[in-house]
């Protein structure tokens, strides 16, 4: 995603008249990126690319989460007509499990009319149930810091190769809605979900969607009960929220 700087005003209940930077991350150099060359271990088999330049996790067999401004273009103020996911990409020009159209798009009108990071997530409906072979995350709702601990980024960051898959760990803090970190990120991660830190291959789940960074810390949006709600509603297709905006997407 282009970098876009909101001064963000009083709507804003979390953070008041601060510049931070929504599709743009900050490097740190504490917590250091690694480059993920197989993927056939959780999380990283549940994570792709998608061609807005950003990343994406499956949820389901139909469903990923992604961040709200991967999906909205926040300039020209619409969403996006055709979006497409590649599952487990290392490299430029692979396709481990093909590249997966979507069909529909779920997020929150609260995003859409005033760009209000507290609501910037998202979730897509595949025209292919690809998660019956990469698998899927589960969310997990952070009621404080102690269940917190560590977390875990993967995605394709704009400032490495072109197309190649990177993990970093470090601690997080909570703070209203989000949860910060200092954990190396830049472009193109827009969207990694924020996965509980455990060996891989064991079972992570997703703990929030990365948002956005600012000079003082990367932050994204958390998986409270109000959100956890909201995505499952649309994943299971029943009793939307009312600030719920669907889009049907041509296939």
């Amino acid at each position: 995603m282009k970098q876009l700087l909101i001064l963000l005003a009083l709507t804003f209940s979390f953070q008041a008249f601060a510049e931070i930077e929504i599709g743009d991350k900050e490097l740190f150099g504490q917590y250091l990126r690694e480059q993920i060359t197989d993927t056939s271990k959780a999380p990283y088999s549940f994570v792709g690319k998608l061609n807005t330049s950003c990343t994406a996790t499956m949820i389901g067999p139909k469903h990923f989460i992604t961040a709200g401004h991967c999906v909205y273009d926040v300039y020209g103020r619409q969403l996006t007509n055709y979006l497409v996911f590649t599952p487990r990409q290392i490299e430029n020009g692979t396709y481990p499990f093909g590249q997966i159209k979507a069909k529909k798009i779920f997020i929150q009108k609260e995003f859409m009319d005033r760009l209000d990071v507290a609501y910037d997530f998202a979730v897509v409906e595949l025209a292919a149930p690809i998660g019956t072979k990469t698998g899927w995350a589960e969310l997990q709702v952070v009621t404080n810091e102690s269940s917190l601990k560590k977390i875990r980024i993967t995605g394709y960051p704009q400032d490495e190769i072109l197309d190649t898959m990177w993990s970093v760990t470090c601690p997080a803090t909570i703070k209203g809605t989000e949860i910060r970190y200092k954990c190396d990120t830049s472009s193109g991660m827009s969207g990694s979900s924020l996965f509980s830190a455990k060996a891989p291959g064991a079972q992570e789940t997703i703990y929030g969607i990365h948002s956005w960074g600012s000079s003082e810390t990367n932050a994204g949006v958390i998986i409270n009960q109000k959100n956890f709600d909201t995505i499952n509603a649309w994943k299971n297709g029943v009793n939307f929220p009312a600030n719920t905006v669907t889009k049907d997407l041509a296939n």
